[in-house]
């Protein structure tokens, strides 16, 4: 939901957009940070990931600049300042930030850092101060280019691209020997489709023995073609109960005996022969 208030004067907004007497503040209910592909696969640690950004949900449109606290980007990453120190350090590194320490005007005393974000490895609109030849990298075996190189490099993996064999996994009721069973998984698609492996491992898991270490293992089910099996999923015949026929000893009311006490009370026991 959107919802507007409105302000008298004039504003430019953070979508570039300038409006005169009346300016319509818009607010989400949800926020998001994006955070550069090549920042994303660097070789830094998910709190300078996390820390970019925190960075990013408070920088300018325009100028990529902000000037949160380090307690502030503490408190919204939830770790302690010393990481947040580290993790800047790590993003300083691969030319994704630059820091710049701020005086209060008239005096020597600091106050919060003023962080400048780089949003792209290169490109013409790329002009940050510490960029060379318009890019953010310069070096050809820098950490930053090392990045983009795995991030165009990256094969596709069964993590990436959905194969069955997640889903497999899951359903299957024995778990060892995940790698194997992902090769025995390849290999068996060039045999039949993951349509008929996925039935047929829910049949093998309704049908398998009850004890675990009979239970084949997953790539062992797979390299044997177990999907072939004939399996028996007839559901056995329940016999039928046999009631034993009894009749009454004569001496009783259908098995019961009855008896009363001396005030006058009725009380029935079984009898005997009952079976």
């Amino acid at each position: 939901m959107l919802g507007a208030g409105i302000n008298t004067g004039k504003r430019e907004t953070a979508f570039g957009l300038t409006t005169k007497r009346k300016t319509m503040k818009v607010t989400a209910d949800g926020y998001f940070a994006i955070v550069p592909e090549w920042v994303l696969y660097a070789d830094v640690s998910s709190a300078a990931v996390r820390v970019f950004a925190t960075l990013n949900r408070y920088a300018n449109s325009e100028t990529a600049k902000c000037h949160p606290s380090r307690a502030t980007i503490a408190k919204k990453c939830h770790i302690n300042v010393k990481t947040v120190d580290r993790a800047i350090g790590e993003l300083v590194e691969i030319g994704a930030v630059q820091v710049e320490h701020r005086k209060v005007d008239g005096s020597d005393e600091y106050t919060s850092n003023e962080y400048t974000l780089a949003m792209s490895p290169g490109g013409v609109k790329n002009t940050l101060p510490w960029c060379k030849n318009g890019t953010t990298g310069g070096d050809k075996n820098g950490k930053q280019t090392k990045a983009i190189k795995n991030q165009r490099n990256e094969s596709d993996t069964s993590s990436s691209v959905d194969d069955g064999f997640d889903l497999f996994w899951s359903n299957y009721p024995r778990k060892v020997g995940k790698g194997a069973a992902r090769k025995a998984w390849k290999a068996a698609l060039k045999k039949t489709d993951a349509e008929m492996l996925q039935e047929c491992a829910l049949l093998y898991r309704i049908t398998c023995p009850k004890d675990p270490q009979y239970i084949a293992h997953p790539a062992t089910w797979l390299n044997a073609e177990r999907w072939l099996d004939d399996v028996n999923t007839e559901e056995p015949e329940t016999p039928e109960l046999e009631i034993p026929r009894w009749e009454p000893c004569g001496k009783c009311n259908n098995g019961w005996l009855y008896t009363t006490d001396d005030k006058g009370y009725e009380y029935a026991h079984p009898c005997e022969c009952r079976p």
